[in-house]
Parts: C-alpha cells; sequence; structure tokens
C-alpha cells in the first residue's frame, strides 16, 4: 500500500484557490455589466450629436447651397453643458475634467479598480461606491451585486465558525510529525499497511485466519472514508487535479489490496478446512463394517453418482453444488467420510476434481454415443439411397431403352428445330425493334411517350414478339414432357455407358514421350475447332499428366461426341493458390503447372484426400472429369438444375431430427461435394466415371448429365 499524507498546506491552498476563483467570477461580471453600460451611454450620445449635425448641415445646404464641413476625429465640443471628444465616425466620448467627481465616478476608473482588487470584499465597496453605475432602470441593485454582499457575509461568517485556521491546522500537522497519535486518513493508512505486512509473514493458522477477516473489515472501513473524501473534494471549487489524482490512487490500490485479501483468506479457509478434514478422515476406520454401515456409504454413493449422470450445465457451481450435497445427505456424515476414505479423498478440492472428472468422462462418453447414433444414421440413409437406386440391367432392358430412344428421336429433333427457330426468330425482332426505336428517337419519341406505342411497326413488333412467347411457352411444355419420357429410360442407358459401352482407343498415346507430341496427337483429332487447337497448350505439363488427360478427353468424347468442335480447349498457367485446376464453359479447362509438372507428387497428394474429401475410388487422373463436368454445366446454371433433380430422385432429404443433406452428401459422395451444387455435381460425375464402383449419387448425376447435354442438348 502506498503511504500517502494530508497536509495542512493542501488545506490552505484549497481554500485560496476558491476565494481567487470566486474573485474572479465577481470580477468578471461587474465588468460585463459596466461594458454594456458604456456601450448603451455612448450609443446614444453619438446617435443625438449625429442626429443634431445632419439636421444643421441640411439647413446650411438650404439656405448657403454649399455644404457644411463635419467634425474630425479628436474634436471636443460641448452638448448640453458636458464635453465630449470624437473617437470614430458617429462615436462620442464624454471628457472629465481632473480629479473631479464626475472623472472618479467614470467606466474607465471604475473599471481599473475592480481589476486590481485583491478581495471580494474590496470589490463590494467599489461597487457601494459607485451605485448608481450598478443598478437596474428601477433604482434596484443588479442581482450580481446581491450576490456579492452574499459571498462577502459568508466568507466572514466561516472565519468566526471556530474552524482550525490555517496557521492552527499547520501547527496540527508539526504535531503528527513529531509522533503524536495520528487520527487522520493517512494514519490509519500507515496502520493498516504495517498489519497487512505483518499478517503475510505470519504462519498459516486459525489465528491467522481470524485476524485477517478483522483486517478485510478496517480495509473496507478505510476505503468508504477514502471514497467519502473523494467525493467531498469534487465538490468543493477549485481543489487542484493533482491532490484528487493522489486520493484517486490510493483509492484504486486499496481496492486492490481488498481483492487480494478476499483471495488470500478464501484460500487459507480452504487449506485449514482441508486439513481439518484430513486430519478427520485419517481417523475413520473403513475395515469390519456392519451391513449398516455399508447402507450409509452406499446411499452417499448414490447421491454423488446421482449429481454425476445428472448434471447439465457442464462445470458450472460444482463447488456450491457439492456442499448442498453434503449438507443435505441423507447419509450420516460418517457415512460420508467412511465413502470420502474410500476414494481416497481427503480434502474437498480433491472431491471437487473427482466428481468433475466422472462428469466429464460421462459427457465424452455421451458425446462419442451420439457422435456414433448420427454416423450411422447417415450411413443407415446412405445405404438405403444405394440400395434403393443402384440398379443391374440385362442387355435386353437395354435394348428396349434405345429403342424406346429411337422412337422419340422424331419429337427431339423437331422439338430442337422448333427451339432453334425460335432463338432465330427471336433475335431478329429484337434487332428490328432496337433499329425501330433509334429511327423515333431521331424523331423526338421516346420509349415512354405513347406515342411510341401507338407507332404501326412497333405495334408489329410487338404482336409478333407475343405470338414467339407462346410459341417459346409451348416448346418449354414439351420439353418438360420430354424430360418425363426421357426420365423413364435413362437408367438404363446410363449404365450402358458406364459398364457396357466400347470406343475406340488410340494406342499411339502410350509412345508419346514429352507433352509436346501429346499435344500434337489431340491437335490431330476433330475435338477442337482451330481456335481451340490453337489455344491448346500443355508444354508444362507432365508427360504422364498428358497422357492421363489425353485418355480421360478420349473417353469423354466417345460418350458426348456433341461437345466436339468448340474454341475452348486445354491450357496450363501457374498458380500458388491450392487450386489444381479449375474449368468452365467459356475458358475450358486450365491445370496449375505448379502441381502438373510434378504428377507424382499431385498423384500422392490426391490419394491422402480419395474416400474423404474427394470421391472414393477416384484418382488424380479423374480431375480430368471433373473439370469437364464445369465445361458443359456452367452455362444457363445446369448444375443446379441436375443438383435438383438428383436430390429429388434420390429423396436425399430427410426426415426432421434424421441426417442433414449436407452430411449425407458429405459422407456419400466427398467432404468437397459440400460446397455447393455445382461441386456437388463434378464430385459425382468425376466418381461415376473415374470409380469402378460408383454410388447412386455419381450414376443419377451422371443420367441427369447424359440426358441433357446429349439428348436434350439445346433444349435447357
Amino acid at each position: 500500500m502506498v503511504k500517502v499524507y494530508v497536509k495542512a498546506e493542501v488545506l490552505k491552498s484549497l481554500k485560496e484557490r476558491q476565494e481567487k476563483n470566486k474573485l474572479e467570477y465577481f470580477k468578471r461580471e461587474l465588468l460585463k455589466v459596466l461594458e454594456q453600460a458604456e456601450k448603451r451611454e455612448n450609443n446614444a450620445i453619438s446617435k443625438a450629436i449625429e442626429d443634431y449635425d445632419k439636421a444643421l448641415a441640411k439647413t446650411f445646404l438650404n439656405e448657403y447651397g454649399v455644404e457644411k464641413a463635419g467634425y474630425g476625429i479628436g474634436t471636443v465640443r460641448v452638448w448640453k453643458g458636458e464635453k465630449y471628444r470624437k473617437i470614430a465616425p458617429g462615436k462620442w466620448r464624454k471628457v472629465y475634467e481632473a480629479d473631479s467627481r464626475g472623472a472618479r465616478q467614470s467606466i474607465a476608473i471604475i473599471r481599473k479598480k475592480i481589476q486590481n482588487a485583491t478581495s471580494t470584499d474590496e470589490l463590494l465597496q467599489i461597487v457601494m461606491e459607485n451605485t448608481n453605475r450598478f443598478m437596474d432602470a428601477d433604482g434596484n441593485l443588479l442581482p450580481i451585486v446581491e450576490e456579492l454582499k452574499k459571498a462577502v457575509n459568508e466568507s466572514k461568517g466561516k472565519i468566526n465558525a471556530g474552524k482550525l485556521s490555517t496557521q492552527e491546522q499547520i501547527e496540527q500537522f508539526k504535531k503528527e510529525k513529531k509522533g503524536e497519535e495520528d487520527t487522520s486518513l493517512s494514519g490509519e493508512h500507515k496502520r493498516l499497511s504495517e498489519r497487512l505486512t505483518a499478517f503475510n509473514d505470519k504462519e498459516d493458522d486459525e489465528s491467522k485466519l481470524k485476524e485477517g477477516y478483522q483486517l478485510l473489515e478496517d480495509l473496507k472501513t478505510f476505503k468508504t472514508n477514502l471514497d467519502r473524501v473523494h467525493n467531498e473534494m469534487w465538490e468543493q471549487e477549485g481543489v487542484f487535479a493533482d491532490e484528487i489524482e493522489k486520493v484517486q490512487d490510493l483509492r484504486r490500490k486499496t481496492a486492490g489490496v481488498i481483492n487480494n485479501m478476499e483471495i488470500t483468506i478464501k484460500i487459507l479457509d480452504g487449506k485449514l478446512a482441508n486439513e481439518k478434514l484430513e486430519n478427520e478422515l485419517k481417523k475413520v476406520n473403513i475395515e469390519n463394517l456392519t451391513e449398516e454401515e455399508k447402507a450409509d456409504i452406499q446411499k452417499f454413493d448414490d447421491e454423488v453418482t446421482n449429481y454425476i449422470n445428472n448434471k447439465k450445465d457442464g462445470y458450472l457451481y460444482i463447488a456450491d453444488d457439492l456442499r448442498n450435497l453434503c449438507q443435505n445427505s441423507k447419509a450420516s456424515i460418517e457415512g460420508g467420510r467412511r465413502w470420502l476414505k474410500q476414494h481416497e479423498i481427503y480434502s474437498f478440492s480433491q472431491f471437487k476434481d473427482y466428481v468433475e472428472k466422472k462428469i466429464n468422462d460421462r459427457m465424452v462418453a455421451e458425446k462419442k454415443k451420439q457422435e456414433e447414433e448420427k454416423a450411422s444414421a447417415i450411413n443407415d440413409k446412405i445405404k438405403q439411397i444405394n440400395d434403393d437406386n443402384i440398379k443391374t440391367y440385362t442387355k435386353k432392358d437395354i435394348q428396349k431403352a434405345f429403342e424406346k430412344l429411337e422412337s422419340l428421336q422424331g419429337e427431339i429433333n423437331s422439338l430442337k428445330e422448333r427451339a432453334r427457330d425460335y432463338d432465330i426468330k427471336s433475335k431478329e425482332n429484337e434487332i428490328a425493334k432496337n433499329n425501330r426505336t433509334v429511327e423515333l428517337y431521331n424523331q423526338g419519341i421516346r420509349k415512354w411517350d405513347s406515342a411510341y406505342d401507338e407507332d404501326e411497326k412497333i405495334k408489329k413488333i410487338n404482336q409478333k414478339n407475343s405470338e414467339l412467347w407462346n410459341k417459346h411457352r409451348d416448346i418449354m411444355n414439351e420439353s418438360e414432357a420430354l424430360d418425363a419420357k426421357l426420365d423413364e429410360i435413362m437408367g438404363p442407358v446410363a449404365y450402358y455407358y458406364l459398364n457396357n459401352f466400347e470406343y475406340e482407343h488410340d494406342t499411339s498415346i502410350d509412345d508419346c514421350t514429352d507433352s509436346a507430341a501429346v499435344m500434337d496427337l489431340i491437335k490431330s483429332k476433330d475435338w477442337y475447332n482451330d481456335t481451340g487447337k490453337e489455344a491448346l497448350h500443355l508444354e508444362k505439363v507432365d508427360v504422364k499428366a498428358a497422357k492421363d488427360i489425353f485418355k480421360c478427353m478420349e473417353k469423354i468424347f466417345a460418350i458426348f461426341p456433341e461437345q466436339k468442335g468448340y474454341s475452348q480447349s486445354l491450357k496450363t498457367d501457374f498458380s500458388n493458390s491450392r487450386t489444381w485446376a479449375h474449368g468452365g464453359s467459356h475458358s475450358g479447362i486450365t491445370f496449375n503447372s505448379k502441381y502438373y509438372s510434378k504428377y507424382n507428387d499431385l498423384e500422392q497428394d490426391y490419394a491422402r484426400t480419395e474416400g474423404g474429401f474427394h470421391p472414393m475410388g477416384t484418382t488424380a487422373k479423374d480431375i480430368v472429369f471433373h473439370e469437364y463436368f464445369h465445361v458443359m454445366t456452367t452455362r444457363n446454371e445446369l448444375a443446379k438444375k441436375i443438383y435438383k433433380n438428383v436430390t429429388k430422385n434420390l429423396k436425399m432429404k430427410g426426415s426432421k431430427g434424421g441426417p442433414k443433406l449436407k452430411e449425407v452428401i458429405k459422407f456419400g459422395v466427398s467432404e468437397y461435394a459440400t460446397h455447393d451444387e455445382d461441386e456437388f455435381g463434378a464430385e459425382s460425375f468425376c466418381q461415376a466415371l473415374g470409380s469402378k464402383n460408383p454410388t447412386a449419387f455419381a450414376i443419377e448425376v451422371f443420367k441427369e448429365t447424359l440426358k441433357y447435354n446429349k439428348y436434350m442438348r439445346g433444349l435447357v
């Protein structure tokens, strides 16, 4: 604790500061009164003189025909028996004779006296000698004068109130310094500091605990007195900020000491209680117990076990709960002590630790059980989806499906032709409307003008738009009907492409010794148009990676020859990101050379994620399938349509309280598939073409992709 002595000199300085502030306040207010009076007086005189001079000048001009010259600054003239000097254009000030009563009562002289006054008494004397300057229009003294009189009277009253004078306070301080009994806050602070030091040096026992409680109470009383002094200092005028800060600092430090003392006493109390309990428990006999004594112990054990098993709010309030348990236990005190000794518990803290550990073990076990039940429910849901939807089709089933597909081909082609016709005519009509709008604009007709809607050409264009929209609506309705018809046969068709489909493999890929040779082989195919072939760049790709890319693209174009002839092909780029590759309808596939130049490392990296972050049964080679799904579906948000159909067809959304959709996707497809609809489709498509045992999710995504990109291409 910090030692602070409240000096008598401080009290004196506080009082002087108050008196000084009070004097400055009254000076300031009285000078304002004089300033306002002088301004009113001079303004009135100046206006009267100027008005008279103007009237005189006008008369002089009328009678003599010439203007009368005005008075220069500094001119002294007599007005109604008094002298006035011109100090500025339109402004005059009264001139007093030296040592006259008027001079003594002039505002300038009074102002100087007020400024030089050294006490409120002297101020009041100046005011009373010049009362005419400090009265209102009714002849009453101004409120500030009454306030000054009151302050002077109170000041005189305090001097005679029997309080210690400044000198007496100084003498008292000197006596304190000589060693007399100090009853001030500073003395109390010193004594408390000494007691605290002695307390800390004392051995831990019951007497120390008792002394600690008393010391704590005295510290709190001291803190209360400090708070009172602090509040009184704030209420006084003119108290120095540094003096207040000293008291504030002492309050903060005292509060800290009280807090530490409370903790020290609590620790000491617990320590002594534990020592007492340990000594008592060591004397407890747990040998050769009677059945009644065993039953008594069992009561306490049941109560503790029940508390551990039913504690719902973790570790909150355990200490208080255990105290209440012991106090309200149906077991005897001796039975409780025998239970503690049997569990080798010799203190309350050990008892608390024991219970906390048991609660933690219970919570861990419950969480593990919940996770196991949750995982089991998810696995059951995934198993049910796979069992219900993974089907095997015979050659006859497949043949019937393709025959049905053939019968629908005419309908498909007709619908596609009508869709293309609609697109062409719709664009032509749009161009015609834009051109006519420009023509009307040049004629001063705007789109919001009634003349625009009444234009014959615009009317015809709008009529055609309406007819086209009706055709478009019919096409969409027929497309939905066709979608439903294809759904009936897509199972066997998809099964055929995933299991029975055979296509020609170009074995010359095995003879390629570098990426350039692979690029030349790709360019020899009809996979891309000339622009796509020029955009092809795989120079920075490992030759093994380039060969795998070729083989994957060969399979894709065999299944989806409709994808051939585009300008979006294959290229490489370097990026420090964790992205291995990325694909899109407008860009094709871009491989990150950071990984594809070290293909062996990429294969190992992918293998660590297979069956978790990426689908089971896939390898780094199948990244190409993943990215090409993006190439086929990012246009027109086809991936979202596929996602919606798949989740509906497989009934992936469970009942309330069951596995969530994202959990089914995470453990049924992959963690990355939970990112969004695009990645769900890409991961599933990757497994469909890359794995020997694709899941129902992968097969269903492949079915939808096949349907929209192969058979309904141009209709979605």
